[in-house]
């Protein structure tokens, strides 16, 4: 079922707040969720399993557990869609290199609960600004405004200057 909208119940078009049972409830508010937490809007997915959308947001202001829930949901596809689209950002910009992770006090590979060697995905040879722009574009902020930083450190250490280039003297 997930990332597919169910068929609508039958009969009415939409269910109102005041005619659920708990029973129905319990298999609305689930299937609702599972919506949200896809990245379905509230709307589509009150529609999909054949609820109004003001039910929702009824049972969200009396029942705190259904609220907190449904916020979980929410984060949950904003998630989804923040890695998404850093994933594809990271492609698009660079590429991909996955290496071990080693332990900085003792330099050896990090293993996992299966002693197999953890690696990590790094990025090589990537333009911070169209990452950043690609970022701010389309991950969500949790504070609100659009603003992301990513610092590329370029400073190279010379032992000497570099020589002077030769300047061309035209003859008087």
């Amino acid at each position: 079922m997930k990332g597919q909208l169910p068929s609508p119940t039958s009969g009415p078009t939409s269910i109102g707040p005041r005619e659920i049972t708990p029973e129905v409830w319990e298999t609305l508010s689930e299937q609702f969720l599972e919506l949200v937490a896809v990245g379905t809007p509230a709307s589509r997915a009150a529609d999909a399993v054949g609820a109004s959308r003001n039910t929702f947001y009824e049972r969200a202001a009396r029942l705190p557990e259904f609220q907190r829930r449904w916020e979980l949901a929410r984060r949950q596809a904003r998630q989804d869609i923040a890695d998404t689209v850093l994933d594809k950002a990271l492609i698009v910009t660079g590429h991909i290199i996955e290496e071990p992770l080693y332990d900085p006090s003792t330099g050896d590979p990090v293993l996992n609960e299966d002693f197999e060697v953890v690696t990590v995905r790094r990025l090589r040879d990537f333009d911070s600004r169209i990452l950043s722009k690609l970022i701010d574009r389309f991950v969500p902020s949790e504070d609100g405004a659009p603003q992301t930083n990513v610092a590329v450190q370029t400073n190279v250490a010379m032992s000497e200057r570099p020589r002077k280039k030769p300047q061309l003297v035209y003859p008087s």
